[in-house]
């Protein structure tokens, strides 16, 4: 069975159309964007390049540093 008979055969499709489909998956996403910062400081990205790539507010990359206590040795 490919994908699309799957979904279908489990009504995968109107499982995805609702409200806690949909805000799950974008809290996952933020997730995943949240867990990348330490690794692109890591790699010497500022904080602005940071904000940009993730499509993050540069106030929200300045609170994960802080909360992670991330040195970015001044950038």
């Amino acid at each position: 069975m490919n994908r699309e008979e799957i979904e279908a055969m489990f009504g995968l499709s109107e499982l995805k159309q609702t409200r806690f489909y949909q805000e799950a998956k974008e809290e996952g996403e933020r997730k995943a964007k949240l867990d990348a910062v330490p690794g692109l400081i890591a790699l010497g990205l500022t904080r602005e390049q940071i904000a940009q790539v993730l499509n993050l507010s540069l106030a929200e990359i300045s609170q994960i540093i802080q909360q992670q206590n991330i040195n970015m040795k001044d950038k």
